[in-house]
């Protein structure tokens, strides 16, 4: 291959990594400013969780609908549409003051971030061929372990992380149970 054709093959792939970086980069720093969103919007705890918890579920939900979005329309419609309503969410979360305002802020973000995993998937297969995948795969999730690290790894982090998935065990029960299971032949 082209050696500058494989140099913008690995540029595409780093634009969607970037943008996926800062798609987590998004989900994580909601919770480090809790105390200061709490205040400025007059937020109870309750308020607040329903924020987190209606954002998890249309992103949750949203991820599988936009796949087939990226799927029919394409990457680059498909990405576009994506970018522009999470830039046009961002916006409009630092015009809105109050909780409503706020949720539906958050839940169109959901949705428009839960392309963010199906678009870099789809990059991958376009762009990479099979042999390239691994390395592009591992690439990809370094952002997210440098952000949820904050840089660095930490034992103390480790096990408060470890912890907090034994937390969430049940619930990682019930999702593989609910997942689809192949079937013999495929």
């Amino acid at each position: 291959m082209n050696p500058k054709l494989s140099r913008l093959r690995w540029l595409a792939i780093g634009i969607f990594v970037l943008s996926y970086g800062l798609n987590y980069l998004d989900r994580q720093l909601l919770a480090a400013v809790a105390p200061a969103v709490k205040g400025e919007f007059h937020l109870t705890n309750e308020q607040y969780g329903l924020i987190l918890s209606a954002f998890s579920i249309v992103y949750a939900l949203g991820s599988p609908i936009a796949g087939l979005l990226v799927d029919r329309a394409g990457l680059n419609l498909g990405a576009s549409l994506a970018v522009a309503v999470w830039s046009m969410a961002g916006i409009a979360t630092g015009l809105v003051s109050s909780f409503r305002g706020l949720l539906a802020c958050r839940l169109v973000l959901g949705g428009a971030e839960a392309a963010g995993m199906p678009c870099i998937g789809k990059a991958n297969a376009l762009y990479l061929p099979p042999s390239e995948l691994a390395l592009a795969r591992i690439s990809q999730r370094a952002p997210e372990a440098q952000i949820t690290s904050g840089g660095r790894t930490h034992p103390r982090r480790l096990l408060v992380e470890l912890g907090s998935l034994r937390a969430s065990e049940p619930g990682n029960r019930l999702g593989r149970s609910l997942a689809i299971k192949p079937t013999k032949g495929g």
